[in-house]
């Protein structure tokens, strides 16, 4: 029952987000399933666990449930933390900017310092699209931006969606070039689609002469 399997799970730091949500997930999270999900889908999961009050569950304990419950659906339901969490599994700490030494990775080997150098012309287009922010002179423009940008994540959720499919097509292959290229894709991309997180987080933060902030 739905009761008792969440009365199962473990709620520790090395609990898979993923396989607390099954109807989103049926296969057990990336890269096995569709990188693209249905939101409905997992918010009604997610409300469903919030809604268990058993007399089995300490007060502690469903406080401890409800925070985990909570930080997984936080960081499914954004394409960007989806995608930071499932490299974070592969010992792929993007959210710090770092890559764990001291777990075996050789299948997943990736220099982290490298792959922060996007192409120049993404930098480019990043910084131009700051100043556009900065230079910004009313809403009207502002909304024109915003849709641009918004185009930009959507291009790069499609993306990943293409390269997590084609990752997991590779599974039987682990130490295969052709899978590490394919990882390395996938943090590049992960990357790209932080900054334009970012900048549309500067978009709607925005004010007359304000400075625009990236967080790297």
């Amino acid at each position: 029952t739905r009761i008792s399997r969440c009365l199962s799970i473990k709620t520790g730091k090395n609990e898979n987000y993923f396989k607390i949500f099954p109807k989103t997930f049926p296969k057990g999270g990336l890269p096995s399933d569709e990188f693209l999900i249905n939101l409905r889908t997992l918010r009604n999961e997610y409300l469903k666990l919030q809604s268990i009050n058993h007399p089995d569950m300490l007060i502690d304990k469903i406080d401890e449930f409800s925070s985990f419950v909570n930080k997984a659906y936080s960081t499914l339901k954004s394409p960007l933390t989806r995608s930071q969490y499932f490299l974070l599994l592969n010992n792929i700490d993007l959210i710090n900017d770092k890559e764990n030494k001291n777990t075996n990775t050789n299948s997943n080997s990736v220099n982290l310092e490298k792959m922060k150098n996007l192409d120049s012309s993404i930098l480019m287009e990043i910084y131009e699209t700051c100043e556009e922010i900065e230079n910004c002179e009313n809403e009207k423009n502002l909304k024109i931006l915003n849709q641009k940008n918004n185009g930009k994540i959507k291009n790069c959720e499609l993306k990943l969606n293409e390269l997590y499919s084609s990752f997991n097509s590779l599974t039987s292959s682990p130490n295969s070039t052709e899978r590490k290229s394919l990882l390395k894709q996938i943090i590049k991309e992960t990357i790209k689609l932080k900054y334009w997180f970012n900048i549309k987080k500067n978009i709607k933060e925005w004010e007359p002469g304000k400075e625009v902030v990236m967080n790297h």
